[in-house]
């Protein structure tokens, strides 16, 4: 009877022993978890804070200036054989990515460059960049076996703030540009009007491109030779009154 009392005393230990080595090891798996999901929290907490969402400090009474405008290059794109042009507009400092795409919708295009692949010669299609070009069409021809080709593009320009509201838009004084398609020859197809309209080049050998424009309430009807590249008669449309 004292052997087996011995013996189970010996079991009892062993048991006890081995159920304090199992709670001791999973204590120490749940206390390293839980170190482990402290510390990634604390990281994540204490981020470098590099001042992302922080606005810039203005002193008191004194409104934040945005910063000034400047002028960027847009995407270039082939104007004619070994001639590319591309739009300089309005944007912000450092915006250096605007430089692989054109404009956006509204982007306030100021000039147009035409850039010489042959020589690296770079020129302006405006002397200056202080009006705003409203907007720009290609004109293109298809002779018969032949692919569509241009053959003279067309500027809406806005030289200055007529209207005197402080923005160059539609409702100022417009000038209207021709050119050939790789940006010489220009020509001033109409000044001072108030709304421009082309129609389609005719056909023939004359290749008259006819438009009409809006002045101080007048309409008045001109064609203009893309063969010759002169401009032609000036009509006005006597419209009735209502």
């Amino acid at each position: 009877m004292t052997d087996s009392n011995v013996f189970f005393r010996l079991v009892w230990r062993v048991n006890a022993l081995l159920i304090l080595g199992v709670a001791l090891a999973v204590c120490a798996l749940v206390g390293s978890q839980l170190a482990r999901d402290l510390s990634r929290g604390w990281t994540a907490s204490r981020g470098p804070d590099r001042g992302i969402a922080t606005p810039a400090t203005v002193p008191a009474g004194r409104a934040a200036e945005a910063p000034p405008e400047v002028l960027h290059v847009g995407r270039f794109a082939r104007a004619d054989g070994p001639i590319l042009y591309a739009p300089l507009y309005l944007g912000r400092p450092g915006d250096i990515a605007k430089y692989a795409s054109g404009p956006k919708q509204g982007a306030q295009t100021r000039n147009i460059v035409f850039f010489d692949s042959r020589d690296g010669a770079l020129r302006r299609l405006l002397p200056d960049d202080a009006g705003r070009i409203l907007d720009q069409t290609t004109i293109a021809r298809r002779e018969p076996g032949e692919d569509s080709r241009p053959v003279a593009r067309l500027y809406v320009h806005v030289p200055a703030d007529s209207s005197g509201d402080g923005v160059l838009d539609h409702r100022d004084l417009q000038r209207i540009l021709v050119t050939r398609p790789d940006g010489s020859g220009q020509v001033v197809l109409a000044e001072g009007v108030d709304h421009f309209v082309t129609v389609e080049a005719g056909s023939g050998a004359g290749r008259t491109l006819s438009y009409f424009v809006r002045r101080g309430g007048e309409l008045h009807y001109g064609a203009f030779d893309l063969a010759t590249f002169e401009p032609g008669r000036s009509t006005p449309v006597p419209l009735p009154k209502t």
